[in-house]
């Protein structure tokens, strides 16, 4: 009994330092992105397959001195491989000869987003300045909130979810041009889209459409604004969804993925 007691404690000791030695902290700085394109610090652990398994601070930054010279950096922090808390975009250079500044700030939990998103962007040319803000409220991974005839992209959409961020009502989006004809429209109830329907601007007339063919534009909008000016290709924070970068739109049961954002099926 007393050798099967020992046993045990020399197996429990060597378990906690096993785990001790796997979760031993280790900080790399150098060079780091696509191509190695350019230079992170991150702290990190390895996991029991040896991958680098990202935890603690994190920053990394390109410096490309083409096109006018231009600057791009993202800072936050990862738990346990995931991202987690607040988490800053900066880019500030030049862009086929537009001046461009832009600032994304985001908030994760648990490697997904979790609280707001903000984006500030301008662009200057020839002495013209376009400017563009926005904000979207996530929850869990998913897009919640409420907007009103919200101009991004190529479309003006109207959008809304009930206090427990589950879509309701009339989900719209409407091409952000003068000679536009038609509205198109998804019904929610339940947080699952049972319909969809084109109506016509001049008569009200509308047109049954198949809900799986209602694409995601809002949510493709919202990574447009993420993925510029770089195209984030350099990001390691969407490695892990990289295969799911063109999957916009999904089926039930299953979810959009860049940068944690789940999404909605439509």
């Amino acid at each position: 009994m007393k050798t099967k007691r020992l046993f045990t404690a020399f197996a429990l000791m060597t378990a906690l330092v096993l785990n001790a030695n796997a979760q031993e902290h280790k900080t790399y700085s150098g060079v780091f992105g696509e191509g190695n394109s350019g230079t992170a610090t991150y702290s990190y652990y390895e996991g029991v397959d040896g991958k680098r398994m990202f935890d603690g601070e994190y920053t990394f930054k390109i410096a490309d001195k083409r096109n006018g010279g231009s600057t791009y950096t993202e800072t936050g922090q990862y738990k346990d491989d995931k991202l987690e808390g607040l988490w800053t975009l900066t880019f500030n250079g030049s862009i086929y000869g537009k001046k461009v500044v832009a600032k994304i700030t985001l908030n994760y939990k648990n490697g997904l987003l979790d609280g707001p998103m903000n984006y500030s962007g301008r662009e200057t040319e020839n002495g013209k300045t376009k400017t563009e803000n926005y904000t979207f409220q996530f929850h869990e991974g998913y897009l919640t909130g409420k907007a009103d005839k919200l101009a991004l992209g190529y479309y003006i959409y109207s959008y809304q979810c009930d206090s427990d961020d589950i879509p309701i009502g009339i989900w719209t989006k409407i091409r952000n041009r003068k000679d536009v004809t038609f509205t198109e429209c998804c019904v929610f109830e339940n947080g699952k889209a049972i319909k969809g329907y084109t109506e016509q601007v001049a008569t009200g007339d509308r047109s049954s459409i198949n809900v799986d063919y209602y694409h995601n534009d809002l949510l493709k909008d919202i990574t447009r604004l993420l993925k510029y000016p770089y195209n984030f290709k350099e990001m390691p924070i969407r490695s892990s969804v990289e295969g799911q970068r063109l999957r916009f739109k999904f089926r039930d049961g299953l979810k959009f993925g860049f940068l944690g954002i789940k999404g909605y099926v439509f």
